[in-house]
């Protein structure tokens, strides 16, 4: 098992609202985009759809425009943070979906258990990790894997992953793709073929200082 740093913590995700922002023309709309999390925008109606943090309310408020609250929406896209009954693993009201950590650990392990398809490699910091001397922030890892039976050079594939912090099912995607290529050689036709002939390299977590802010709440994006 590997012991990874604990990513920074962001504000109270929960505090966060859903609104309509009204806008009167295209520079107006522009300027909108530029720095607020926007989900939807209706031209012909003249208003966007966007979470905001109180603050930000606030200055939108004293700015003049016209906002409107969803705090019933609010309460419903929040009520899926919360731990499901009996969830032990995941990330909290999705156990579909492994952790950062969970992520590492698994594919770590999966390449002890079989390395001579597998190798778990550090290739990097994130960036908070960077910025931080190693304080906070992640290492980053690739996996690569195929067969030793037949030497190279092999075509290669190359697999980044979770680039998106919010997009959840990316990361999980790789990794079970992952685990079907290795668990199945020798016993899936296809798998086999694939790492006799093919190096297969994935980065399951790309952006795994997002990830984490996403994966309390946040619906983070970016880095």
């Amino acid at each position: 098992m590997i012991a990874m740093p604990v990513a920074a913590e962001g504000p109270d995700e929960f505090d966060m609202r859903l609104v309509k922002v009204f806008f009167e023309n295209k520079t107006q709309l522009n300027s909108l985009a530029s720095h607020l999390d926007i989900w939807e925008v209706h031209q012909e109606e003249g208003y966007v759809v966007a979470r905001v943090h109180p603050a930000e309310l606030e200055r939108l408020q004293n700015m003049g425009l016209k906002v409107q609250q969803f705090p019933q929406m609010t309460h419903r896209l929040y009520l899926n943070w919360l731990m499901m009954p009996g969830q032990t693993g995941g990330i909290p009201g999705f156990a579909c979906y492994r952790t950062v950590e969970e992520t590492y650990r698994d594919l770590a392990n999966l390449a002890a258990a079989y390395p001579h398809l597998a190798t778990w490699k550090d290739i990097g910091d994130s960036w908070t990790r960077m910025m931080t001397a190693g304080a906070r922030g992640y290492d980053l890892y690739a996996l690569t894997i195929t067969s030793q039976k037949r030497p190279g050079p092999k075509p290669k594939l190359f697999i980044i992953a979770a680039i998106h912090a919010r997009e959840y099912a990316t990361a999980e995607l790789v990794a079970r793709f992952a685990e079907t290529l290795v668990q199945g050689y020798g016993n899936d036709p296809e798998a086999t073929w694939l790492l006799d002939y093919f190096e297969v390299h994935v980065v399951p977590q790309a952006n795994p200082d997002g990830r984490k802010q996403a994966e309390q709440g946040q619906l983070w994006r970016k880095n």
